[in-house]
């Protein structure tokens, strides 16, 4: 379905690719917030590229109707993933997540300081990494995927290996 979904919307995708997801991508959970770390590598023209949820997340959950009281502190630091763990009890999708954050939600709310995004970074078919620092666009994990695609070959190009490369085997 993602593939289908990738090639609706840039026309083709390179041939070989692969996309391996390190742990599962539960439905309805598809924001960065819910997870931590490699997300996601994408096999192709001899590379990969790999989709992380990068960010220490510090948040407090208040129950609204008991007079706002702290139901939970998560202090999620390096890439852990802890607050998606540790909210799934209370919000179970992004829609609740969003409400929350934004005080729509109507029994919960959340105070966050800082937060998670997904990023990009690259090995080539040398083995060499390239910490691109490229924060994609979308905080949904399937259009941030999408993203790497539209713009993969471009990246390849500024990285001096050319689109369709199948060179050496490439570990990360």
């Amino acid at each position: 379905m993602l593939i289908k979904c990738i090639t609706e919307e840039i026309g083709s995708i390179p041939e070989p690719v692969e996309i391996e997801f390190m742990e599962p991508i539960r439905r309805k959970q598809y924001s960065s917030l819910w997870y931590g770390g490699q997300i996601a590598a994408i096999r192709v023209h001899g590379c990969v590229f790999e989709v992380h949820a990068l960010g220490d997340v510090y948040a407090w959950l208040y129950d609204k109707s008991d007079r706002n009281r702290e139901l939970l502190y998560v202090k999620d630091k390096n890439n852990s993933g802890r607050f998606g763990s540790d909210i799934q009890p209370y919000l179970k999708t992004d829609r609740a997540l969003v409400a929350a954050i934004c005080r729509k939600h109507n029994r919960y709310w959340i105070d966050m300081e800082h937060n998670n995004w997904w990023e990009c970074s690259v090995y080539t078919p040398d083995g060499v990494f390239h910490d691109l620092m490229w924060v994609l666009d979308s905080d949904h994990i399937f259009a941030g995927i999408r993203e790497v695609f539209c713009h993969m070959d471009a990246v390849l190009k500024d990285l001096g290996v050319p689109a369709g490369n199948e060179g050496s085997e490439v570990s990360s």
